[in-house]
């Protein structure tokens, strides 16, 4: 079993006002992995990481970040001890100065700093056992203009909040703000029910809150934490004490209510590592040593029975060198989540087409065996997985408009006499979408994915705009019409196949 001393994550932070299409399609992972979804499709390239682990073998690469720029060109990758630029110059080296950073779950984060157009990198790090640091965040501040624009330091802090009683778990993700520029961070305590969010606004980190929420966790923790694109779900689970559970999220309070808790009895005892959601936000998956589930979350956020959706003979419990198991998820720009399922130590002799593979659902948006799971079916290049996958939030999740705490949106003119209707028609749609908004115009119209991905965008001087979509993909899409009154209305529509 591994030991774990330092829980680690990295902060990104650049101009938060730009749209984040791209930012999240390199990722860098594992012994070396990359992959980049630029062109729609995923294509291997390079990254240093392999250094790390095999420097220090028996700690597995758990903790890995990476971020890109607005065009999707690689700016930073990071794991727990080390941070690289994008031609894999190292950045910083070994902060810890203990060398097992990189072996925590979710240990590492980029995040767009709100508001700076100067594109300014920090990382964070969170002590976990004060008899070798203090507890707190650890933060460093990079500029992506110094070092002939390939990005360098520019100052590191150490920030510990005031009531951070306890250890901190493996577990940290980040949610974008309902005002679509600042970010909520969200950890877990170690041995507690305590969930910290913090808020990272313009002026750095503007708020520090706990709460209560949840099943008590009674042993030191890890395992994955994950949110879904919409940012209303957050869903985690917990090795040791073999727990799962499920919150709804309020993005503009930062609030938790748990909707779903279990305690898990799988079969040999097996406990929970991997975690994540579909792109409908809808489907959640988790996975024990050998066997990955699905729940489903009704609109009403209701929680359906767990089914199985795959299942190997590979594995026993307690692990050994000889067996492979599932370990991290990570839902990918291109809507499928990509899963390790590999041995455990690393590095190790003896390699087979499993550590050099990524397990796929195609589909995750499917129920039951409709999401299409495929294992080991994308082939890494050569290279060899180790437990971790990037930690990625979504950096396109745009503002939740209309919503109480949507302080970036205009004021609308209380005395305006007459109001702006927008109507969108036919849905479904198959060939053209309809836009008319009466007698106002229409000043820009942009659709997104349920990913928040801008796949159509124009600008308008009509009250009537017509959308050719046969060449989009079928789903659900969303249409955010912009007009002149100062309205915004955000609309749903379905693209069905011709």
């Amino acid at each position: 079993m591994k030991k774990t001393f330092l829980f680690v994550f990295f902060l990104y932070l650049s101009n938060a006002n730009l749209f984040g299409q791209h930012r999240g399609d390199n990722w860098c992972f594992s012994d070396s992995c990359g992959i980049s979804f630029l062109s729609g499709s995923p294509v291997n390239i390079p990254s240093n990481l392999g250094t790390i682990s095999s420097s220090f073998p028996g700690f597995p690469t758990e903790a890995t970040a990476s971020i890109s720029n607005e065009a999707g060109n690689l700016l930073f990758y990071a794991n727990g001890n080390k941070v690289w630029n994008a031609i894999g110059d190292t950045l910083e080296t070994n902060l810890l100065g203990m060398g097992c950073g990189q072996d925590a779950t979710n240990g590492c984060l980029f995040l767009p700093f709100p508001g700076k157009e100067d594109s300014v990198v920090a990382y964070f790090y969170v002590w976990l056992f004060p008899i070798y640091h203090p507890k707190g965040l650890y933060y460093t501040l990079l500029n992506t203009n110094l070092n002939g624009g390939l990005g360098d330091i520019l100052t590191s802090t150490i920030y510990t909040p005031a009531f951070l009683t306890d250890s901190v778990s493996e577990q940290l993700t980040s949610i974008k703000h309902a005002n679509g520029r600042d970010w909520w961070i969200i950890f877990k305590t170690g041995k507690q029910n305590d969930y910290f969010k913090i808020l990272l606004g313009l002026n750095g980190i503007e708020k520090v809150d706990s709460q209560n929420v949840g099943m008590k966790i009674n042993l030191f923790n890890y395992g994955e934490i994950s949110s879904n694109p919409q940012g209303d779900l957050i869903g985690s689970v917990h090795f040791y004490a073999r727990q799962i559970e499920l919150f709804r999220f309020d993005r503009c309070s930062g609030e938790m209510t748990l909707i779903y808790d279990a305690q898990l009895d799988d079969i040999n005892g097996a406990p929970p590592y991997g975690c994540s959601f579909s792109p409908d936000g809808r489907n959640f998956y988790y996975s024990v040593r050998d066997t990955i589930y699905q729940i489903h979350i009704n609109n009403n956020f209701t929680v359906n029975n767990k089914v199985i959706i795959a299942s190997h003979p590979f594995t026993v419990f307690p692990p050994s060198d000889s067996i492979y198991d599932y370990w991290q998820h990570e839902l990918g720009p291109d809507g499928k989540i990509y899963i390790i399922c590999s041995k455990e130590s690393t590095p190790y002799l003896n390699y087979t087409y499993r550590d050099k593979n990524l397990c796929v659902i195609n589909n995750p948006n499917g129920i039951g065996a409709a999401c299409d799971f495929q294992p080991w079916s994308y082939y890494l290049g050569g290279n060899k997985v180790t437990l971790g996958l990037p930690n990625m939030p979504n950096y396109n999740l745009g503002k939740l408009v209309g919503s109480p705490c949507d302080t970036l949106t205009s004021i609308q003119n209380e005395n305006l006499k007459t109001k702006s209707i927008v109507r969108i028609f036919p849905n479904p749609a198959t060939e053209q979408l309809t836009i008319d908004n009466g007698e106002f115009t229409i000043t820009e119209i942009e659709i997104t994915d349920v990913m928040g991905r801008i796949i159509y965008k124009e600008q308008s001087h009509s009250h009537l705009s017509i959308i050719h979509c046969q060449l989009f993909s079928a789903g659900i899409y969303f249409v955010k019409v912009y007009m002149n009154d100062g309205n915004v209305e955000v609309k749903k529509f379905v693209k069905e196949q011709q």
